[in-house]
């Protein structure tokens, strides 16, 4: 399910936000001297621990492409979402939440929280194919129709995440790391329960003929 780690300050391995790949990183200290130059240093982060008022680099070892970082916050490119894009098979009537999710994660992880649990309740929808039911009634629906373990747990992850987020004390802007693993969740069971299995069918529809679907049939009986 690692699809998207977001650039973290210091981590050797993240999302880069110029190429999108999951590279390694190579990080490089520039400390403001007094006279106003910027001085390179390479650092070891075990021994050379980045200052307070510092820039650094961080080098993408994939595209060679640099980020420029002001303390812990990167700041070249600028605007880089925290959280990954909507997978291409989301709904439509999820997109736009989950945007919306996105878009207030970095000032308010409860409120995103919020929006993905009703994200994930829209999907649910989409996955039965009615627009009614509450979310942990379409759960329950969906696992009588043989929804996997796996994605049953993840879609329960995401039910209970956003019910705490709506409750004062329970989910806290300092949880910001628990809401930002739903939007890779929401991937995840999109890419498991709508792509695979329009790929696979797909696929099937260049190899399996109406004569070898008969004979399947025929087999099955």
């Amino acid at each position: 399910m690692e699809a998207y780690i977001p650039p973290k300050h210091k981590n050797s391995k993240f999302t880069c936000p110029h190429c999108q790949a999951i590279a390694q990183q190579e990080w490089s200290n520039y400390e403001i001297l007094k006279s106003g130059y910027i001085e390179p240093l390479l650092i070891e982060p075990r021994d050379f621990p980045i200052q307070k008022n510092s820039l650094s680099t961080c080098l993408c070892i994939c595209c060679k492409n640099v980020s420029l970082w002001l303390n812990d916050k990167m700041i070249v490119p600028a605007n880089v979402p925290s959280v990954p894009p909507y997978h291409q098979d989301m709904p439509k009537q999820c997109i736009t939440l989950y945007e919306e999710a996105k878009e207030v994660f970095d000032k308010s992880s409860r409120a995103s929280g919020a929006l993905l649990r009703l994200c994930v309740e829209k999907l649910t929808h989409n996955l039965i194919g009615k627009e009614t039911g509450s979310l942990n009634e379409n759960i329950g629906e969906l696992s009588k129709k043989g929804l996997s373990q796996e994605i049953q747990t993840a879609l329960d992850i995401c039910r209970l995440v956003g019910n705490d987020a709506v409750h004062p004390g329970v989910i806290t802007d300092d949880n910001e790391e628990i809401v930002g693993k739903m939007f890779s969740l929401i991937n995840f069971i999109i890419n498991t329960q709508i792509s695979q299995p329009k790929h696979l069918e797909d696929f099937a529809s260049q190899i399996i003929t109406p004569q070898k679907q008969k004979q399947i049939n025929n087999r099955d009986k």
